[in-house]
């Protein structure tokens, strides 16, 4: 349930993830996974095989708008500041 909670809240936050009627743009970290999303599939939802399939079901689990299954899909470019500044030597240079 928490894990749901805080997947919800990554992809409806637009500084991470916009869903528009004419693309999704979503952060690069669904590209760099995409294989682990192969679990959410949904065979029955196209009727022809369209990229990004497991992303699209991944998202379709927590917004519910038609247009996820066949909108083009942009990755944006990660922001690596966001993982802030690098940490410092505990120990003294030699």
């Amino acid at each position: 349930e928490r894990l749901d909670k805080l997947s919800e809240e990554f992809i409806r936050d637009t500084s991470r993830n916009l869903v528009r009627s004419s693309a999704l743009e979503l952060s690069s970290i669904f590209k760099w996974y995409e294989d682990d999303f192969s679990s959410f599939v949904d065979h029955g939802a196209v009727s022809k095989p369209i990229d990004h399939q497991g992303i699209r079901g991944f998202m379709k689990r927590y917004i519910d708008e038609p247009m996820i299954i066949e909108a083009p899909i942009k990755f944006r470019t990660y922001d690596w500041t966001l993982n802030g500044p690098a940490p410092q030597k505990p120990w003294p240079a030699e």
